[in-house]
């Protein structure tokens, strides 16, 4: 079977799962351009490839350009080895491989979690709206549904008036990925910005009648995917941070400070909406320190008292 065969076959599966349209086009994306790069190599059928051929596709996407003809960030080069990945494990649950090529290529996801806003950096977002303006206070409720819940984007973008039940403090995603639905908890303070928006601003930005859009842009309409990004970003450089945040910062950030004040992971897998918790595994990445705060609080034979030699509170 030819790799082009073998990746129709791949994207019909995905297809029929009910995923994201926006899951379905990034796949399309890299695989074709995978197809493409492995044409060039002169590896034309699935049977022909082999470990040292990912490895080369890593090396191209390290070296790569995008259209700015900068070169691609962590997050896209991440996206696209995720996604050939996928293809390739699923080759041998198909048949059409006998050992999974990706075992030998330690591939550790980066996703910028090395850089996760602070607490202290999200506050700074948060407080960067201007709450004297109707556009000012639905950004800021915005930016607390992204960060109390970690709704993803296209979610938000798509959640509508009767998702949400401030008095039940429960808020209902439909569109998440693989079409699953899941409930998500508001907490205080996104329940008053969220009141807050639905009372002072929504109305005065003349919603059409029947429109059941939460969030709406300047003109009436459902807030556009689009127009997420965008008010994220600008408050993020109002907020003087240095580096590149969109939504899914948030998102990041959600999951690992909730990590990090004690969650469980599988109750993180849950809440972010993962199929599984290879997914959620990737927030992970406490500081060693904080590791071995937990392990002595928890691990029955490190749960002993302090000797003398040793009086410091502080003192992992």
């Amino acid at each position: 079977m030819t790799l082009g065969e073998a990746i129709a076959q791949y994207l019909e599966t995905r297809r029929k799962r009910g995923l994201s349209p926006r899951t379905i086009l990034a796949d399309a994306f890299w695989t074709e351009r995978f197809e493409l790069f492995c044409s060039h190599i002169g590896v034309r059928r699935i049977a022909e490839f082999e470990s040292h051929h990912l490895a080369s596709w890593l090396h191209f996407l390290r070296s790569g350009r995008n259209k700015k003809g900068k070169p691609f960030s962590g997050a896209t080069i991440d996206g696209a080895i995720q996604v050939v990945r996928r293809f390739l494990r699923w080759t041998v649950q198909a048949g059409l491989l006998l050992l999974d090529p990706t075992t030998e290529l330690m591939v550790r996801r980066r996703l910028l979690l090395h850089n996760v806003l602070s607490e202290e950096e999200v506050d700074a977002l948060l407080n960067a709206p201007d709450l004297t303006t109707l556009l000012g206070i639905r950004d800021r409720a915005i930016l607390e549904l992204f960060y109390a819940t970690g709704i993803r984007r296209e979610e938000c973008s798509r959640l509508d008036l009767a998702d949400v039940d401030l008095e039940q403090r429960i808020l209902i995603v439909h569109t998440g990925k693989g079409q699953k639905g899941r409930a998500l908890p508001i907490c205080e303070s996104l329940a008053e910005a969220l009141a807050i928006y639905l009372e002072r601003c929504r109305p005065h930005l003349r919603p059409r009648p029947g429109q059941k859009g939460f969030f709406l842009d300047m003109f009436g309409k459902r807030l556009a995917y689009a127009g997420f990004g965008r008010l994220v970003r600008f408050h993020a450089k109002a907020a003087g941070l240095r580096r590149p945040v969109g939504p899914h910062a948030l998102r990041h950030a959600f999951a690992s400070h909730i990590l990090e004040g004690g969650a469980d992971v599988r109750e993180v897998q849950e809440l972010l909406g993962h199929d599984c918790i290879q997914s959620t595994d990737v927030y992970t990445h406490l500081r060693p320190i904080e590791r071995l705060r937990a392990y002595r609080r928890t691990h029955p034979r490190a749960r002993r008292p302090r000797s003398d030699d040793n009086p410091d509170p502080n003192f992992p």
